[in-house]
C-alpha cells in the first residue's frame, strides 16, 4: 500500500511510462516470470528508477500467479526469447561431440539379426503419405516400392495431401482396394481414427513410419477407444535432436541465442524437441523456444513471422527448424529480406536443403537419417508378422542418423544413407528367406 500511495504522487510524464512499461510486460506474460523480473532489474536499476522497478515486480508476480500463458501453437512470432542461465562451466567438449553426430548413428548394422523366414507371396501393400509434396513423406515409401518389385509384390501410392480428412480417405481407398497391409508416412493416428477403424474392420493391419510413436521413441498417448498403429518404424528423434544441438553449441562457441522455430502437429517434432532442448539446456546459449508454425503457415505467412522475429532480435543468429521443407521457405525469404548472415538448421536431409548447405546459402546443418533404411524395416517387421514372430526391437530397428553440414554431405543430387558405412540392405535380404 504504501508503494501505491508514492506511486499516486508521482508526475504526470512518470505515471505515462509506468503505464507504458506495465502494458508491455502485460503483453509478454508468456514468458517466465523469473526470466522476465532479471530483465526488469538490469534495465532499471541502472536507470536508478526504484520506485517504477517495485511497481513492476508487483505487477509481474501478480501476472505469474493469475496469468494465462500462452500456449498457442500458431503464436507467429514471440516478443523476446529466453535468457540463457549464468554460465555453466560444466566442462562438455562441444568440439568432439558436434564431430560424433557427424558421424553415423549406430556405427555399424544393428538391425535384427535372426531371419524372418520365407516371404509370403503375392501381396498387396497401399502406401499413403502424409504429403506427397514433402520429400521426407515419400522417400521410405518409394524405397517400400522398389522391395515390392523385387518380391513380386503389388502396391499402390496414396497422397494424403496434407490433411486429415484426405488422409482418412485414402485410407478408405485403400481398404477398397483390398490392400493387404497399409503403411502410413508421418500421419498422427489420432487425426485419422476413421480409416483405422475401417481397416480394423476389414481385417487390414496399418503400419506407419516417421511418425515417431513406437520405440526407440516415447509411446503416443490415446485416448481409451482411439485405434493406433501396429508397428511404426522411425528414428531415435530424441538423440537426433541431441545431435543437432551439439552441433549448433559447437559452432556458437557455446554462446549467442538460438530460435527454435517449431511445429507440434507432427509426434516425430515432439520427440527430436525433447532431445533439442536437453542438450541446450547444458549450454550457455540463449534459447528461445516459444516460436510455433502450423503446416498451413509454410509460406508467406513463416517467412514475414521469422523476418518479423529476427529484425526485432538481431542478436539472434542461429534459427532451428522443425523441417527441411519449412527451412526451405525461410532460407528463400531471409535471401530476399538480406539476412543471410543468419545460420538455419533443419531436420530431415532434403537434397534441397542439402543444396544451400554445400552452397553456404543461409542453411548450415542439417539432422539427416536414412530413409531408405527405413523403408527395409518397415517390410522386415511385416515380414515377421505374417510369419508369426514377435517384432525385433526396438520397432525402429536401430535406423541410422547423423548431422550434414559442409564436411560430409552426399553426392550431388542423392538422399543422405548409410551405405557408405555398412551394406544394411544386404544383411536385410539375407534374413528374408
Amino acid at each position: 500500500m504504501e508503494i501505491v500511495e508514492k506511486a499516486k504522487t508521482i508526475k504526470t510524464n512518470t505515471k505515462k511510462s509506468i503505464v507504458t512499461v506495465e502494458r508491455n510486460l502485460y503483453n509478454k506474460i508468456k514468458f517466465k516470470t523469473k526470466i522476465l523480473r532479471k530483465k526488469v532489474e538490469e534495465k532499471f536499476m541502472k536507470k536508478r528508477f526504484s520506485l517504477i522497478l517495485c511497481l513492476l515486480m508487483i505487477l509481474s508476480i501478480a501476472v505469474g500467479c493469475g496469468g494465462n500463458p500462452s500456449g498457442t501453437k500458431d503464436a507467429p512470432a514471440p516478443e523476446n526469447p529466453a535468457s540463457a542461465s549464468e554460465p555453466k562451466d560444466s566442462g562438455i567438449d562441444w568440439g568432439a561431440k558436434a564431430s560424433a553426430a557427424k558421424g553415423v548413428t549406430p556405427t555399424d548394422y544393428q538391425g535384427p539379426p535372426e531371419a524372418t523366414g520365407p516371404v509370403p507371396a503375392g501381396k498387396k501393400i497401399a502406401l499413403v503419405s502424409a504429403n506427397a509434396a514433402l520429400q521426407g513423406c515419400v522417400a521410405p515409401l518409394y524405397t517400400i516400392e522398389d522391395i515390392c518389385d523385387k518380391l513380386g509384390w503389388t502396391y499402390q501410392f496414396y497422397d494424403g495431401a496434407g490433411n486429415s480428412a484426405q488422409q482418412n480417405e485414402m485410407i478408405l481407398n485403400a481398404v477398397s482396394w483390398g490392400a493387404d497391409m497399409i503403411c502410413v508416412c508421418s500421419v498422427d493416428p489420432v487425426t485419422i481414427q476413421q480409416g483405422l477403424q475401417e481397416a480394423a474392420d476389414a481385417g487390414i493391419i496399418v503400419t506407419t513410419c516417421s511418425t515417431g510413436i513406437f520405440s526407440p521413441n516415447p509411446p503416443e498417448e490415446l485416448e481409451a477407444g482411439q485405434l493406433n498403429y501396429a508397428y511404426g518404424c522411425s528414428p531415435d528423434y530424441a538423440a537426433s535432436g541431441k545431435g543437432i544441438a551439439d552441433w549448433i553449441i559447437a559452432d556458437a562457441g557455446n554462446q549467442g541465442e538460438v530460435v527454435i522455430v517449431d511445429a507440434d502437429e507432427a509426434p516425430s517434432c515432439r520427440a527430436l524437441r525433447v532431445g533439442l532442448l536437453e542438450e541446450l539446456a547444458l549450454s550457455d546459449m540463449e534459447v528461445d523456444d516459444s516460436f510455433w508454425f502450423t503446416g498451413s503457415q509454410v509460406g508467406d505467412t513463416l517467412i514475414r513471422n521469422v523476418v518479423s522475429y529476427l529484425t526485432n532480435h538481431p542478436d539472434c543468429k542461429y534459427v532451428f527448424v522443425a523441417y527441411d521443407p519449412a527451412a526451405a521457405v525461410i532460407v528463400e525469404g531471409l535471401n530476399q529480406a538480406g539476412m543471410n548472415d543468419v545460420k538455419v538448421i533443419s531436420v530431415l536431409g532434403v537434397q534441397q536443403n542439402i543444396e544451400y548447405i554445400r552452397e553456404g546459402n543461409v542453411q548450415v546443418a542439417t539432422a539427416a537419417y536414412d530413409n531408405n533404411y527405413m523403408g527395409y524395416a518397415v517390410i522386415d517387421q511385416y515380414i515377421r508378422h505374417l510369419n508369426g514372430l514377435d517384432y525385433f526391437e526396438p520397432l525402429g530397428e536401430n535406423l541410422p542418423f547423423t548431422v550434414l553440414d559442409n564436411t560430409n554431405l552426399p553426392e550431388p543430387g542423392t538422399d543422405w544413407n548409410a551405405l557408405t558405412y555398412f551394406d544394411y540392405e544386404a544383411e536385410f535380404w539375407g534374413l528374408w528367406k
